[in-house]
């Protein structure tokens, strides 16, 4: 059944991607990536991810909760800590996150 909770779940991989430059539930194989969507959940504490601040994965988590009825709402979304203006964590993006947005961005054009 599609629902709001569909379009939170998508803009949740929009932003996996903005922070990391990669995919959520990547592989080559289709099968293995629908496996990973409804089976493995999105590891936030590795590589790229070290470097992006708490709210920002906080969100991603709560975007990317398997089970709709208790994944965050798009309101709740915009209202999540993440975005105020108290937020001093914010750095610049790492060079090798640049790096594979680009490549993604390249990737995408073809």
């Amino acid at each position: 059944m599609y629902g709001p909770e569909c379009d939170v779940w998508s803009a949740g991989v929009i932003l996996f991607i903005l922070l990391s430059g990669v995919f959520p539930f990547a592989s080559t194989v289709q099968t293995e990536v629908f496996y990973k969507i409804l089976h493995v959940d999105v590891k936030l504490n590795k590589g790229k991810w070290k470097y992006i601040s708490d709210e920002a994965k906080s969100l991603v988590r709560e975007m990317l909760t398997k089970d709709p009825s208790q994944r965050i709402t798009a309101a709740e979304a915009l209202e999540h800590r993440w975005f105020s203006n108290d937020n001093n964590d914010a750095i610049a993006l790492k060079p090798d996150i640049l790096k594979s947005l680009r490549d993604y961005r390249a990737r995408s054009i073809m």
